[in-house]
């Protein structure tokens, strides 16, 4: 089969792209060795930039971010990764781009497992996701499905995840809830559920995102906790939820009647090799804060608007956490 107008400028692309990145060419020479202009090398190169045939990896991070990271390091105790907000941007684009480059990082070497949770800020960080083939990577609900909107409906995040990465993906065959203990112990005797949460449990890294306690909570939004339940917690002291299980400032669980998640609870966390939690806007600075003081994370991907109200919350003069 003869090659095609498109196979040729491919294949260019392909030439001039090893001959700038892997052999250091510089655009002239590139040309002369291939017999092309000046001009042709450029515009390859810029077309390989969009079709993805060559990423442009920044491994030094932004100054201001290692700043940020640093100091939240050495005050919390748990390793801090921080995008920066761009003017006029949007802070959960920022966490969302973070984090996709963080779990990417996790999962590129392969032969690793991942626990994915839920939740609207997790879903930010699929669109950042680039596309790749990895080896031996296995992506695992680490809570029960819901028919919810996107970015609640766990399902569906895992197989985007999963798709990404060319991954085998595990959903939780379950409810994300029960209304009561007995129902969730009769759930988990299921063998497909018991062998998919023990996948969970087993997995290198729990990826997941910090909830706030609060009247608004998706869900209270979604109809799976009662506005009642939720004025109770609050009444109690509740300030997050990870996976649904919600706690104090100081990590303490929290649990009310009729409302069991079915997935890692926090003493699953706590366990896990390594939990690494997104949070996005500073109101979630004290559901971090208990989560931390939970031990429940082990790493925190955040905006830097967020990082910074974290650092205001626990500068010279503030209670420790």
């Amino acid at each position: 089969m003869n090659p095609t107008p498109n196979d040729d400028r491919r294949r260019l692309m392909v030439r001039c792209a090893w001959l700038y990145h892997e052999s250091g060419l510089t655009q002239e020479e590139i040309a002369g060795r291939l017999g092309v202009s000046r001009s042709t090398v450029s515009r390859a190169l810029s077309q390989a930039a969009r079709e993805g045939i060559v990423e442009v990896v920044i491994t030094e991070p932004y100054p201001e971010a290692l700043r940020l990271e640093t100091v939240l390091t050495e005050r919390l105790g748990v390793a801090a990764v921080v995008g920066m907000v761009g003017p006029g941007e949007d802070p959960g684009e920022a966490a969302g781009r973070a984090a996709a480059r963080r779990l990417e990082a996790i999962v590129t070497p392969g032969d690793v497992s991942v626990a994915i949770g839920w939740g609207r800020t997790l879903s930010r960080m699929i669109p950042f996701l680039r596309r790749r083939k990895t080896r031996r990577v296995r992506i695992v609900g680490a809570i029960g499905h819901s028919v919810a909107a996107y970015g609640l409906a766990v399902g569906a995040v895992v197989r985007d995840v999963g798709a990404a990465f060319g991954a085998e993906t595990h959903v939780l065959p379950a409810p994300l809830y029960s209304p009561g203990r007995g129902l969730t112990d009769a759930l988990t005797q299921n063998v497909a559920v018991a062998e998919t949460l023990e996948m969970a449990r087993r997995a290198d890294v729990v990826f997941t995102s910090i909830g706030r306690a609060e009247s608004s909570n998706p869900l209270v939004a979604e109809g799976m906790l009662t506005p009642d339940a939720m004025a109770e917690l609050l009444s109690r002291g509740a300030v997050g939820d990870l996976l649904a299980n919600f706690f104090d400032p100081e990590g303490r669980p929290l649990v009310v009647e009729n409302f069991v998640p079915l997935g890692l609870g926090l003493e699953d966390l706590r366990a896990a090799r390594r939990v690494v939690a997104m949070a996005c806007g500073p109101e979630r600075v004290p559901a971090v804060l208990g989560a931390v003081a939970g031990d429940y994370v082990s790493e925190l991907v955040l905006d830097s608007i967020t990082a910074e109200a974290l650092l205001a919350a626990t500068g010279p003069g503030q209670p420790d956490s």
